[in-house]
Parts: C-alpha cells; sequence; structure tokens
C-alpha cells in the first residue's frame, strides 16, 4: 500500500478532483526530460451509481482521451470508447478497463493530458455495440511504433463520429471528466495518481481529504474501500531504457542482425584469416553505420539509447570477429595473439565513438538500466 498526506485542496464537493498523488515507493523518481521513457496505465477505475442522476439512466458510456503533443500524434487528444456498463442503482462497479493509455515513450514533450470521462446513455443507444466496445474495439494505446499512430487516429476519428451519430451534443457532455494535465518538463514523478468523483450531493468528496491508499482491491480511504466516489488511479512510470527487444522489428534492428551474423560467422573459426577478419570487420562497419542512421530517426528510442544500441553492436561484433573485448584499442589483436592491422579510431570515428570512451564501463552502465527495465516492464505486465 502507499499513502498520500491530508491535504486541503480547492475543489467543489461534487465534480472530479485534481490528480492527486500516491508514491509507488518511499523515495520517488522524477521523470527526466529528453533522458527517460514513460508510460501510463489505468491502475484501478470505479463508477459509484449513488444519487439521482442515475435513476432513469441504463448505461454509462466510459471514454478517454489523451494528448502528448509529439510530432507523431500531433497536438489534437485521440479519443477512444472505453467501455460500456450496465447501471446498477447504488452500486459502485469496477469498470475493468484496458490498462494501456499509453504505451512506452520517450519524455521528449512539454506535457501529456489525459481525460476519462463518463458519458450517460439514457435510452441504451449503444447497447448492440457493448460487446465490441468491451472487447477493445474503439480503444488503441497511444504509441509512436510503426503504424500504432495511425491506428490510434483511425479509432479515435471512429469514436468521435459513433459518440457523434448516436448521441446530441447536449448528451455527449460527460457527467464526470477525471482529468488531469501533467508537465513533464518541470518535473514529474513516478508513481499513481489518483482522481476522484461524484455528482450525489448527499455523498460529497470530502474536504480535507482523508488519508489515500492503494491497495490490491482498489483505492482506500482512511483504510476503508471507497463505496461512494468513483474514482481513477493511473500508474505513471519511467524507464532509462526501452531495450532493443521492443525495436519491433524495425529496419535498423534488422541491419544489426546482419552485422552480428557477418561477425559470427568468423567466431572461433581457426581457418579465418587475417584479410578475412579485415573484411568482415568492414562489412560490419558498414552495416552498424546504416543501422546508426535509422536508428536516430526512430522515433521510439532517445538519441542516447540509441548510442549505446550502436555501441553494444560495434563490441558485439568486435569481439566475434578478434576473439578480445572493445574498450580504448587502436589496432585488434585476435585470440591468436597476432595484431590485426585495421584502424579502429576510424572505424570508432565512423559511427561517433568518443577515441577515449571505454566501452567497457559504458556498456555495463548501459546492461544496469536495461536489467531494471525489464524488471519494470515486468513488474508492470505491459511495455
Amino acid at each position: 500500500m502507499f499513502t498520500w498526506s491530508n491535504k486541503e485542496l480547492p475543489y467543489r464537493s461534487t465534480g472530479t478532483t485534481p490528480p492527486l498523488y500516491i508514491p509507488r515507493d518511499l523515495q520517488p523518481k522524477q521523470i527526466r526530460p529528453g533522458e527517460d521513457y514513460f508510460f501510463v496505465q489505468v491502475k484501478a477505475a470505479q463508477a459509484a451509481f449513488t444519487g439521482p442522476i442515475w435513476e432513469r439512466v441504463k448505461s454509462l458510456i466510459v471514454t478517454s482521451q489523451v494528448a502528448v503533443n509529439h510530432p507523431v500524434l500531433g497536438t489534437d487528444p485521440l479519443r477512444a470508447i472505453q467501455r460500456s456498463i450496465v447501471v446498477q442503482r447504488n452500486h459502485a462497479e469496477q469498470l475493468g478497463m484496458s490498462p494501456n493509455l499509453i504505451k512506452l515513450i520517450p519524455a521528449v514533450m512539454s506535457n501529456i493530458s489525459i481525460s476519462i470521462e463518463f458519458i450517460l446513455d439514457k435510452e441504451n443507444q449503444l447497447s448492440k455495440l457493448g460487446s465490441l466496445i468491451n472487447d477493445d474495439s474503439f480503444f488503441a494505446a497511444i504509441s509512436l511504433a510503426p503504424g500504432a499512430a495511425m491506428i490510434a487516429r483511425t479509432i479515435g476519428g471512429l469514436s468521435q463520429k459513433i459518440l457523434q451519430t448516436f448521441f446530441k451534443s447536449e448528451e455527449r457532455q460527460p457527467i464526470l471528466q477525471f482529468s488531469g494535465d501533467f508537465n513533464i518538463s518541470g518535473g514529474l514523478a513516478d508513481g499513481y495518481y489518483a482522481i476522484l468523483g461524484t455528482r450525489d450531493e448527499s455523498h460529497p468528496i470530502p474536504n480535507p481529504l482523508p488519508e489515500l491508499k492503494l491497495s490490491d482491491t482498489g483505492l482506500l480511504a482512511d483504510g476503508q474501500r471507497i463505496t461512494q466516489l468513483s474514482y481513477i488511479v493511473l500508474d505513471m512510470r519511467s524507464v532509462s531504457a526501452r531495450t532493443r527487444d521492443l525495436s519491433d522489428g524495425a529496419a535498423w534492428d534488422v541491419k544489426l542482425n546482419q552485422a552480428e551474423a557477418v561477425a559470427m560467422g568468423v567466431f572461433g573459426n581457426p581457418l579465418v584469416g587475417e584479410e578475412e577478419r579485415k573484411q568482415a570487420w568492414q562489412a560490419c562497419l558498414a552495416l552498424l553505420k546504416e543501422a546508426q542512421i535509422l536508428l536516430l530517426a526512430d522515433p521510439n528510442y532517445l538519441n542516447c539509447e540509441s548510442q549505446n544500441i550502436i555501441k553494444a553492436a560495434y563490441a558485439n561484433c568486435y569481439t566475434q570477429i578478434f576473439g578480445v573485448e572493445s574498450r580504448r584499442n587502436a589496432l585488434a589483436a585476435p585470440a591468436g595473439g597476432q595484431i590485426t592491422q585495421v584502424d579502429l579510431n576510424a572505424a570508432r570515428a565512423l559511427l561517433s565513438i568518443p577515441l577515449d570512451e571505454d566501452l567497457g564501463d559504458t556498456l555495463d552502465s548501459y546492461a544496469e538500466q536495461v536489467i531494471e527495465a525489464r524488471n519494470i516492464f515486468r513488474a508492470a505486465g505491459s511495455r
């Protein structure tokens, strides 16, 4: 469980609160602009059907709008229809929403905006689409992966048209809008963000707020499960590495695989002579350079990690071909001990690897970032 301290905040007794931060760890970390990646999930979501507003309502439509202000996706929010829920008066319903709102993207934008909205379906207009909605047919997580941005925009446009077709403009206004504008450039903490909401004046949002905790069963107030309020809890996580694992078959990864295959072709082969090693090395360098150009243009990856991925592939090819680890060597030395006359200073210059950089230290540090990222992905069940 994680605690958020009581505070008095400027909000009405009905409506919704601002995002309320709940630390995940005792020492929360900040998402570093230009140095980290982040992803956002829905950790918990509840609709409390208390109050007179629900008396003549048959179902609730839950929609989302996400804007990340990135060139690949633009500045306009992307809408999705998340859930269609049958209203059960005087009951609190867990929404079971798709957890992923924003898949792993670099923290290179100034801010992101997220809104989860409750729209009343008084006439059960979308009942025939209920199974499609709840199977996530009108939802796509925001991503910069190839094709994903187009899918998100297409689904966003389709969701908007569905709402416009079945609901009049005044009916499309949400009864509750759980909104958060998160400032990345000003420093954003990794952790949970809870937003409380109600339209029932007999069950207002308490002020000051009670102690909020997040448990496996949902959101707790002063140790008790919240049943009279609706809420959304967003889980915002950051990592320092996306890892090469998540290349999604990008062209640059194909090039790196080709380079490593060339290097493996001479690895441990005592019949390979010095000239063949030189040729294999030059072939690897050409493929590495092509991969580097493609990788630096991939919006999914930060430049700092792109260079680390290239350095790792460079060092791997070097080791396979020459039988020793690459550090600051100006000449290559194969396992047999004889110096192979290839200019490693020129090779490093080609790939913008500083001549005095100890790749062992650099890649040890990067390996730690990769391990940490994989552990976080595993814990979150996503990427």
